[in-house]
């Protein structure tokens, strides 16, 4: 089970922030290889921090010789930025967040390491019946795992949900977990997993409607990058 390392697609996880506020914030903790363990950590990657202008703002680095993958970053505090989760064996992951206004010890982030993340692609791909192109450079994914209310019930529905890229609209599919503990497909209701496939690269984003709410979070791509929505906060 992964311990959460963000909060949302906001990134927010950070544990007993200090006051008064810094004008710059450590974070730091452990970065795995997948989101299907956390027994593997990435210590042979980068972390990009870009602000939402892709102006860099710092690069992550590992600070303790004797713990491999665990990261470092001094960021402004309260900025907004994209985080680029880069390995030799992994797919581009692509994040968004929003730096805590004190230093912050953080539980586990990932990336999406090609083996593992292949393997599960592989099982939707049967599921859903469509090629997703991965290997693709010149394709985009997203990956969206909503947070949960108070209830534990998902905050997003899939009703609620669209994908736009580069402003046309893309294909949205959703999962629930059933009463066995399984991945089904639905169309309605709360999801527990929602993703997109195969859309070109540029501007991403993901509009929810309630009512007269809407909520809407953007990210901009490169070819070949998996979009990170984990944790991500609804309306509901």
């Amino acid at each position: 089970m992964l311990v959460l390392f963000i909060a949302c697609a906001q990134l927010q996880p950070w544990l007993a922030p200090e006051s008064p506020r810094p004008q710059d914030v450590t974070l730091q903790g452990w970065v795995y290889d997948s989101p299907m363990s956390t027994e593997r950590a990435l210590d042979d990657g980068t972390l990009s921090y870009l602000d939402l202008n892709l102006v860099p703002l710092a690069e992550g680095e590992q600070p303790f010789t004797d713990y491999p993958g665990y990261w470092l970053v001094e960021l402004p505090a309260a900025e907004e930025y994209f985080l680029r989760v880069e390995g030799p064996d992994h797919f581009p992951a692509l994040w968004r967040g929003t730096a805590p206004t004190g230093n912050g010890i953080t539980a586990s982030l990932f990336g999406f390491e090609r083996g593992p993340t292949g393997d599960f692609f592989g099982g939707v791909e049967d599921a859903i019946g469509l090629d997703i192109g991965l290997e693709s450079e010149d394709l985009v994914h997203i990956w969206g795992l909503p947070n949960q209310n108070e209830d534990g019930v998902s905050t997003v529905w899939c009703e609620d949900l669209e994908v736009l890229h580069n402003q046309a609209g893309a294909t949205e599919i959703c999962f629930a977990v059933n009463d066995q503990g399984s991945l089904e497909q639905v169309d309605s209701g709360p999801v527990d997993h929602f993703f997109a496939f195969n859309m070109l690269p540029g501007d991403l984003v993901v509009r929810q409607t309630v009512g007269d709410e809407e909520l809407e979070e953007l990210w901009f791509t490169r070819g070949g990058d998996i979009v990170s929505a984990w944790y991500f906060e609804g309306l509901r």
